[in-house]
């Protein structure tokens, strides 16, 4: 380059290669680690029961990078995977807890769908935390985790599942377009609470018991968190 000295560029080029050969000795050592707790893990899982200090200890102190990376040890040593393993090994809220551990959030959020809707009945609390808690980006990551994992469609599990206005809330929620900014429109703000205090009150301005839910199934799936502190506090002042 012009005006640098003679030199730099041969010196460029070896910190380059020294960076290079940094890199592949780090990630040498990580697969080494990774390797070694594969095993302990399996030593863990073998035979009758677990030790299960020894799971514990290892799925609680790694970041979800190493548990990744001793997952693909785990493939390639035993031709099982790590969530396999704990799946035929443990059971219950244990068995849980460790998935949770092991994999991504978007895996986890997917076995939470699951376990709000396995057998008879369904968790509408469970189901209620995930929907409106996630981000569109956080939804739409668990509905390819759980076609993924259980080749099905969330959306479509979530229709059978449920029924009447909570279905159409979910539904509305996991379609994913619940306005994310923080912005807040106080004039909106008012007048949606209008519609709303119409949608739940007669003519005579006391409440209906005919009211109209799918006004408020509207709103709550749209608005943001602030725009929606506006719309309660204009409601509030009807």
């Amino acid at each position: 380059p012009v005006g640098l000295p003679p030199g730099n560029s041969a010196c460029a080029l070896c910190d380059a290669k020294e960076l290079g050969r940094l890199r592949r000795e780090v990630d040498d050592a990580l697969d080494f680690i990774a390797s070694d707790d594969a095993q302990r893990l399996r030593k863990a899982c073998k035979g009758f029961g677990t030790n299960d200090t020894q799971l514990i200890q290892i799925v609680t102190t790694r970041s979800k990078d190493q548990l990744a990376r001793i997952d693909k040890m785990y493939r390639r040593r035993y031709d099982i995977s790590i969530r396999e393993q704990i799946v035929s090994e443990c059971s219950g809220s244990y068995q849980d807890f460790l998935l949770a551990m092991v994999q991504d959030k978007s895996q986890v959020d997917a076995l939470l769908f699951d376990k709000a809707m396995r057998g008879w009945g369904t968790s509408e609390e469970l189901l209620c935390e995930l929907c409106a808690t996630r981000s569109a980006a956080e939804l739409g990551a668990a509905s390819k985790a759980y076609r993924r994992m259980f080749d099905k469609e969330l959306i479509t599990v979530v229709k059978t599942e449920t029924s009447g206005h909570f279905e159409h809330f979910l539904v509305r929620l996991l379609e994913c377009t619940r306005d994310e900014t923080d912005n807040v429109d106080e004039e909106r703000a008012a007048a949606t609470a209008t519609a709303l205090f119409e949608a739940t009150h007669n003519e005579d301005g006391e409440e209906s018991f005919f009211a109209n839910k799918d006004t408020f199934v509207r709103v709550l799936a749209r608005e943001n968190p602030s725009q929606l502190a506006a719309i309660s506090a204009a409601y509030e002042a009807q």
